[in-house]
């Protein structure tokens, strides 16, 4: 998607202080404190969520950051819920210095790998856990979560073994 870090720029030979340069030239775009975009480097839909998949980084460059809950659910096309802010779940011991942005909404959950898949370049948590993490939050109504959850079945995203293993998802189908 073109996104980068500071660090991953001077991995690659860049001097922090050129990083002026390449943006004066037009060569970059900063994005956020730390992170950058290559301007010419093709648009896609899913490019903003990869500032703040990159944001979530730990100490050693790594995200942290999986994409939840109503994020989720929109990413999926699961209803036609479209959150104003990004939802995203963090280890509980995530720790990251100054204000967390305000587009953000963060939990602080240790997720499973089967939780969690690859999506477009980012992480996001499966169709599954992001229904579950839904009905439990109680922020849709139950129109919604029943569109979402025929939605997810409809697309094969879950299973009949998934509507016998959490019976909450039954009282949501159609």
């Amino acid at each position: 998607m073109g996104y980068f870090t500071t660090s991953q720029a001077e991995e690659a030979g860049f001097k922090r202080p050129n990083f002026y340069v390449q943006i004066k030239n037009g060569n970059w775009k900063k994005e956020y404190q730390g992170i950058y975009r290559l301007s010419d480097y093709p648009v896609t839909d899913y490019e903003h969520y990869m500032v703040w998949y990159l944001w979530s980084r730990n100490k050693a460059g790594i995200p942290q950051g999986y994409f939840s809950y109503l994020t989720a659910l929109n990413l999926y096309n699961l209803s036609e819920i479209n959150p104003s802010r990004i939802y995203l779940t963090v280890p509980k011991k995530f720790r990251r210095s100054g204000d967390i942005p305000k587009i953000l909404i963060l939990f602080k959950n240790d997720l499973i790998e089967n939780d969690v898949k690859q999506f477009k370049g980012f992480k996001i948590t499966t169709p599954l856990r992001t229904l579950l993490d839904v009905i439990e939050k109680g922020e849709i109504s139950d129109e919604i979560m029943s569109q979402a959850v025929t939605q997810a079945y409809k697309k094969g995203l879950i299973q009949k073994k998934n509507l016998d293993q959490f019976p909450i998802l039954t009282i949501y189908t159609k």
